[in-house]
């Protein structure tokens, strides 16, 4: 069975820890099932919305490191 878009898009995306790795894949999947939508309807819910604040406050996050794995599926 092929990847998904998510998978595809992140492969290449490695920001130092599994579980940050993980919330990248779900966060792209909530936010690629309603697109323009805020991060608190996107993710439906408080703990997932306050997960994505934390994940964007984490130190290891950063924009390149989260474009790296776009970057490397863009070039496939």
């Amino acid at each position: 069975m092929g990847q998904s878009w998510v998978e595809t898009e992140t492969a290449g995306c490695d920001l130092g820890d599994v579980r940050l790795n993980r919330r990248l894949e779900a966060m792209l999947e909530a936010l690629g099932e309603r697109p323009g939508k805020s991060l608190p309807t996107a993710f439906q819910d408080w703990s997932n919305t306050k997960a994505a604040y934390r994940f964007f406050a984490n130190g290891n996050v950063s924009e390149d490191k989260i474009l790296e794995g776009h970057f490397a599926a863009s070039a496939l």
